[in-house]
C-alpha cells in the first residue's frame, strides 16, 4: 500500500501544479520566459501546499501525499529540487543543448538508471524509492498515522464498485447467454403449437411453410416429416429444436426442395 499510495502522492501533485499553471497561462497569455514563469507559479503552489514538520527528524508533506495519507522524510528544499527545480532544468537543459552528444548520452543513461530503479521499486515491497533523483536526495516516503482517511475510503469505494459491478456483468452475462434464449425458445414453442392445427389445416396440401404459413421462399424440406419451410424458418425451426409439422425435436435437418 505504501508504494501505491507513493504513487498516488506524484500524480495528484502534478495534476495540481498542470491544472494551476494552464489557468494561469488563460488568464495571461505569455509570449515570452515561459519556463520562468512557470517556475515562479510551481514555486508558489510549492510553498503553500507544502509543509514541513520537525517530528520524526524532519518531515515533508505536499498537497498529494496529504490526501494519500504519505509524508516523506526530508528537508523542504530536497522536496523543492525533486518536484519543481527538476522540470525547470530538464526544460533549460532541452532547449539549450538537445542536439549535443553529450547530453543526449548523459540523458539516455539517466533514463536507463530510472528505468532499473523504478523496476526494482515495483518488484521489490521493501524498495522506497520511486526515482533515481529522490534516491540521491534520500527522499525516504513514509506512512502517516495522524493522516486523513480520504485516501482509504476512495480505494476501498472504488474496489466495492468494481465488485458489484464484476456481479451485475456475470447476472447480464447469465441472462443473456442461458435464461433469455431459453425463455424465447419456449415461448415461440408455446405460441406457435396453438396455431400447430390451425397450421396444418389450411396446409392440406403441403404447400405452405409449416412455421409461418405463407409460400416458402427458398424452400427446404425437413427430414424428419419431409414438411416445407423456408429456409430461415428452417433455421429457427433447428435453433428452436421444434418441427412445427410433426412436433419433433431430435436430430432436425434439411434439404433443398429441389435436391
Amino acid at each position: 500500500m505504501l508504494r501505491v499510495s507513493h504513487i498516488d502522492s506524484g500524480a495528484l501533485d502534478l495534476e495540481i501544479y498542470s491544472l494551476l499553471w494552464n489557468k494561469f497561462k488563460t488568464i495571461i497569455p505569455l509570449t515570452r520566459n515561459k519556463p520562468e514563469w512557470k517556475l515562479f507559479i510551481e514555486t508558489l503552489i510549492f510553498v503553500f501546499s507544502t509543509q514541513y514538520s520537525q517530528l520524526g527528524g524532519g518531515i515533508t508533506t505536499t498537497y498529494g501525499s496529504k490526501l494519500s495519507n504519505l509524508g516523506f522524510r526530508s528537508h523542504k528544499l530536497s522536496m523543492y529540487i525533486l518536484m519543481v527545480l527538476r522540470r525547470y532544468i530538464k526544460e533549460r537543459l532541452s532547449n539549450h543543448y538537445l542536439d549535443s552528444p553529450l547530453y543526449k548520452k548523459i540523458t539516455t543513461l539517466f533514463n536507463i538508471l530510472d528505468l532499473i530503479n523504478l523496476t526494482h521499486f515495483i518488484r521489490n515491497h521493501g524498495t522506497i524509492y520511486y526515482s533515481i533523483l529522490q534516491r540521491i536526495l534520500r527522499i525516504e516516503p513514509m506512512k502517516l498515522d495522524t493522516g486523513s482517511s480520504f485516501y482509504e475510503n476512495t480505494i476501498y469505494s472504488g474496489l466495492e464498485y468494481e465488485n458489484r459491478q464484476l456481479l451485475w456483468n456475470t447476472i447480464l452475462e447469465l441472462l443473456n447467454s442461458t435464461i433469455l434464449p431459453n425463455t424465447i425458445q419456449y415461448f415461440h414453442y408455446f405460441q406457435l403449437k396453438n396455431n400447430h392445427i390451425e397450421n396444418n389445416i389450411k396446409n392440406k396440401n403441403n404447400k405452405l411453410c409449416c412455421l409461418c404459413n405463407e409460400f416458402p421462399t427458398n424452400p427446404y424440406r425437413i427430414k424428419c416429416c419431409n414438411g416445407i419451410y423456408c429456409y430461415l424458418c428452417l433455421l429457427k425451426s433447428i435453433e428452436w429444436k421444434h418441427c412445427y409439422n410433426c412436433n419433433e425435436s431430435k436430430g432436425l435437418k434439411g434439404i433443398s426442395y429441389f435436391a
